[in-house]
């Protein structure tokens, strides 16, 4: 198996794992160690506060590709099993609905992208007479 094969398979993993803890989250009798160590890693996530800052090209998000899949690996891991198999029912069964409204989320962002540019562009008048 390539490098490329080895990376899907990774990514399959994690956007299952990331279901399943997303439906943990919402169940009651979730232990609260786990709650809590997806909390910590969301934070983590939108902090502006990096082990190495964000602003350093590469290096900056090399710490993001680490110790997020790191920490909802571990937090995952201290699932009960009853708790993981009731999320990942509930992620079989919302596949197809999340796969749409992710598909809908990228037209509009795109959507939305372009309108600012399409603003942006109207506002400053820039216009490309070198070309």
């Amino acid at each position: 198996m390539g490098v490329g094969g080895i990376i899907g398979r990774r990514w399959r993993i994690f956007k299952q794992e990331s279901l399943i803890l997303f439906y943990a989250v919402q169940q009651r009798d979730t232990p609260v160690l786990p709650k809590l160590l997806i909390g910590i890693t969301l934070l983590y996530l939108v902090s502006p506060v990096d082990a190495i800052p964000d602003v350093i090209p590469f290096f900056g998000y090399i710490d993001d590709l680490l110790i997020v899949p790191f920490l909802m690996n571990a937090s995952f891991r201290l699932l009960p099993g009853h708790i993981r198999e009731a999320g990942a029912l509930q992620a079989r069964r919302q596949k197809r609905r999340i796969t749409r409204l992710f598909i809908i989320f990228l037209i509009v962002i795109l959507l939305a992208m372009t309108g600012i540019f399409i603003l942006a562009w109207k506002i400053t008048g820039y216009v490309m007479d070198s070309w």
